[in-house]
């Protein structure tokens, strides 16, 4: 079952990241629609696993950089950095 699960992502991610190849701009908005439709479930889910990549990004010291992508990649380490529980008015988003 995992790698179903696996197999699928890998097929889904490879397709998305096709997509974003020089229209970033739009994929965003996009996705936005996209996940506001979605369960509250769901969208829990897929915040969680965007931060999840981030801080992965960021706490990988072999992740390469240039200056195209520079800013983000610091930005993904800045937020590795963070506490591994976040907290909004006190109460755990996790």
């Amino acid at each position: 079952m995992a790698q179903q699960i696996t197999d699928v992502v890998n097929e889904a991610a490879g397709r998305l990241l096709a997509a974003m190849n020089g229209c970033s701009r739009e994929m965003a908005p996009a996705l936005v629609e996209r996940l506001r439709g979605e369960h509250r479930t769901i969208q829990g889910y897929a915040i969680r696993c965007m931060v999840e990549v981030l801080r992965a990004i960021g706490s990988d010291p072999e992740w390469g950089t240039d200056l195209r992508n520079q800013g983000a990649v610091e930005w993904c380490r800045a937020l590795a950095g963070t506490e591994d529980e976040v907290l909004r008015d006190g109460i755990s988003v996790w």
